[in-house]
């Protein structure tokens, strides 16, 4: 009592609020707070260590040597978790990443093997991940983006080690390799990992822009690869500039000699560390007492079955593994994962994966990779309610003739030997086992075959999309062709695209009536994409996303760009030839005219083809102005009828010509410099040295300040979209969310800015109650945020599917 007596009143809280407060917190308050006492400490430590994230850095040594990979800050980490069993067990989630960007998709993704032999090679980070990974007992989430190969297969055989009592339940794989060191059961291991390991209890798996090859020897992209390392040397600049110690797998002695190095920085790493803080006794036994020349040998071939590649550049080190044996590829592997999990498994994304042989002129390779997903099909998943298979921009992700719905054409081996294709309804038979569906992502064109169903299969599929129609709340289609730009060369294949696409607007969108999320993206015609919505007027949507090559919400630059290369004389790096015109009477006529909603008795009847008529939003807003809070366009428009609108996202080109030259480089080195506020004097430096001339009133310098400075582009954003919102919209507390996704001039980079935009109730006007950015897609807290708020991953989907129960129950 006298204690609780003499306490401060934050501390007099329950434990609950005291939690719920700190929350709200960033991360460095969180920081700060836990120096102020003992106390505070204790309460910081569940909200400081609940997410952690293991990533890397650039570390320039005095001897101007770099180490493009430098391990310390996650060794830091891994070590207080190893030896504060207290702080291990406030760890939820763990996140392992490089602390460089993700491969570009459509340039770099599939010349990727997501090798990288010379990271995070020594013996003693293994050691010392399994010694954290056993104290933290309540992970529940593990999500591996873009690591480091010999970190991902020791988190994955630690964490589910079958003599270790599960916790992992949801698992996020992007931009790595599924190897053979994750298979379920394995022979032996240099480095003393777990051999057996069990996946069961698996919620939650999410597969993202990663190779799934269905051979092993095509999980190694033909031709040169691109694989990180950290022997300084540099032939090839990445997407970022960043990348740039970049080693072509063919130059093995340069590779193994580049060890060297790398052992030199991990011995330096760890010593360091040894000054720091006291090494638990069974890393600091892990250092190797061989020399420099046989530790490099040992870890360039020390993958832990996985030597394949290393056999075929080097045939004497097979000698080294007696046992060697054929190695799985990363779907044999994958499948088993799945397999072993398939008990309790729920949701499941398949994004941009890549599955395409790499040589289609191979009957054995394709036979294998057509047996691939008909082995999928044939998994069953109980308790299975979101099911996500995304294809995006490369070729790669291509998938064989697959209908969801419908007969597919897969090829089979004949008793003889011989291949042949025949029809398999192993999609239609999967769909059947699994009809408490909420969510579901799946190509436009592979629902449904260009042709009507066999009669046979009618009723079957009429079964599924009737099961399917009261309780699929998430919809998400994409193209990868149909728009006037990426149309393929053969006429034929364009009319069956497009009779598949529209099978799947008048057999399945018809029949939809509790969907409240559709995502349209791709090359998806916009008549189409406006037809899929009408199609869906039974259901109440509440958000709405359309992004893809053409606007949808029409072409604002006239034919051929013909009135925006008037107002700017400098595009000579834009192709603008192919803009279509719009039909700018009708749009100015119907467009200002009232809603149209359906009437009662209305019937969906499909009309194709852009004739003159209410632009985009208009229909939309007919339909659907009501029920939605959540819209994202690639378009300027915005959507005053839509007064329970929340968020809105827009997609705009910003112009950075000044002086007949492009500037976007620029705009964007202020924005990046002006993040830290010490920076702000150098950011002004750099626009001036650049640009000696422009020093005269009304200089490129003054123009970025006044222009371009993040303060004026969310007034400009405020003025010019807020006057297209609804004003009931607005004047909720809380306003309206914004976000603008601007293409900065000729660059490829993409910046959001982000604000929330209100009505001034005392003086009538439109206000900005704050904003954030511009940022880029890898930006750390728009990243991290983006991994935790997947409505379909993690403890968010419990969360669903217990919202959506309440919802049936109440309706029923």
């Amino acid at each position: 009592m006298t204690d609780l007596f003499h306490r401060q009143p934050f501390q007099r809280l329950p434990e609950e609020l005291v939690q719920d407060v700190l929350e709200r917190l960033s991360h460095r308050d969180h920081a700060a707070f836990s120096l102020a006492s003992h106390w505070c400490y204790q309460a910081a430590i569940p909200v400081i260590w609940r997410d952690v994230t293991l990533q890397d850095r650039l570390t320039e040594h005095e001897d101007d040597s770099e180490d493009h990979h430098d391990d310390t800050p996650l060794l830091r980490k891994l070590l207080i978790i190893a030896t504060k069993p207290t702080i291990g067990a406030a760890v939820q989630a763990l996140t392992h990443r490089c602390h460089l960007p993700t491969p570009d998709v459509r340039e770099e993704l599939r010349k990727r093997p997501f090798s990288g032999m010379m990271l995070s090679p020594d013996t003693r980070t293994t050691k010392l991940i399994q010694l954290a990974v056993k104290n933290m007992p309540n992970v529940h989430t593990l999500r591996i983006v873009f690591g480091h190969p010999n970190i991902n297969d020791a988190l994955v055989r630690s964490f589910f080690d079958r003599n270790r009592t599960p916790s992992i339940r949801h698992l996020w794989l992007e931009n790595c390799r599924i190897s053979a060191a994750w298979e379920y059961t394995i022979n032996r291991s240099s480095l003393a990992v777990p051999l057996h390991l069990d996946f069961s209890g698996l919620q939650s798996i999410r597969l993202r822009r990663l190779p799934l090859r269905s051979t092993y020897s095509q999980d190694w992209p033909a031709g040169p690869q691109l694989v990180y390392s950290r022997f300084p040397s540099t032939n090839r600049t990445m997407r970022d500039e960043l990348g740039n110690s970049c080693k072509r797998t063919g130059e093995y002695e340069r590779v193994r000699n580049g060890f060297r190095f790398v052992n030199r920085c991990d011995d330096n790493i760890y010593r360091t560390l040894a000054q720091e803080m006291n090494l638990p006794p069974e890393v600091a036994e892990c250092e190797p007492g061989t020399s420099d020349e046989e530790r490099a040998e040992l870890a360039a071939r020390r993958h832990l079955i996985d030597i394949d590649w290393l056999v075929e550049q080097q045939p004497e080190y097979l000698n080294h593994f007696p046992h060697h044996h054929e190695i799985p590829s990363s779907a044999q592997v994958a499948l088993g994962l799945l397999h072993s999990c398939s008990a309790t498994l729920t949701n499941l994304c398949l994004d941009s994966v890549l599955t395409k042989p790499l040589k289609t002129d191979m009957q054995a390779d394709l036979l294998k990779w057509h047996d691939m997903f008909e082995r999928f099909f044939s998994l069953r998943f109980p308790h299975l309610r979101s099911f996500q298979a995304r294809t995006d921009f490369v070729q790669d992700e291509s998938l064989p003739r697959i209908y969801l719905l419908d007969y597919s054409e897969l090829l089979h081996k004949r008793t003889s030997g011989n291949t042949s294709t025949g029809p398999s309804l192993c999609a239609l038979d999967f769909m059947e086992a699994h009809p408490n569906l909420q969510c579901l992502a799946w190509p436009l064109d592979r629902f449904f075959a260009s042709t009507n169903s066999n009669p046979a299969i009618a009723a079957r599929v009429e079964a599924v999309t009737d099961k399917l129609g009261p309780t699929l709340v998430d919809l998400r289609v994409n193209a990868k062709s149909g728009q006037w730009q990426q149309q393929p060369k053969k006429m034929e294949s364009v009319h069956d695209q497009e009779a598949r696409r529209r099978r799947f607007i008048t057999d399945f969108a018809a029949n939809m009536t509790q969907v409240q999320r559709i995502k349209i993206e791709g090359g998806v015609p916009r008549d189409e994409s406006r037809e899929i919505l009408r199609a869906l007027h039974r259901c109440s949507l509440s958000k709405i996303v359309i992004a893809g090559v053409e606007s949808p919400v029409g072409n604002t630059w006239g034919a051929g760009g013909e009135e925006l290369v008037e107002s700017l004389d400098h595009l000579d790096d834009f192709d603008t030839s192919t803009l279509q015109a719009e039909h700018a009477d009708s749009i100015h006529a119907i467009g200002s005219q009232p809603l149209s909603p359906p009437a009662a008795n209305f019937t969906f009847t499909p009309v194709y083809g852009w004739p003159p008529g209410p632009p985009m939003l208009h229909t939309l807003a007919s339909f659907y102005a009501s029920t939605l809070k959540e819209l994202k366009l690639c378009g300027p428009l915005g959507a005053p009828h839509c007064h329970a609108l929340e968020s809105l996202t827009l997609t705009m080109w910003l112009p950075t010509e000044f002086e007949e030259r492009h500037r976007g480089d620029d705009i964007i080195g202020s924005w990046l410099d002006a993040r830290n506020a010490r920076d702000a004097t150098l950011s002004l430096l750099s626009v001036r040295s650049s640009y000696e001339g422009d020093d005269e009133e009304g200089g490129w310098d003054e123009v970025v300040a006044s222009k371009y400075a993040p303060v004026s582009l969310a007034a400009w954003v405020t003025e010019y979209i807020g006057s297209l919102l609804s004003e009931r919209a607005k004047a909720r507390e809380g306003g309206v969310n914004v976000r603008v996704r601007m293409h900065v001039g000729d660059g490829p980079g993409i910046f959001d800015i982000d604000m929330r935009i209100a009505k001034d109730g005392a003086k009538g006007v439109d206000v900005c109650l704050g904003f954030t950015g511009p940022r880029e897609e890898f930006e750390v807290e728009r990243r991290m945020g983006k991994l935790r708020s997947r409505r379909w991953f993690g403890r968010g989907a419990s969360l669903i599917w217990r919202q959506t129960q309440g919802l049936r129950n109440r309706g029923s």
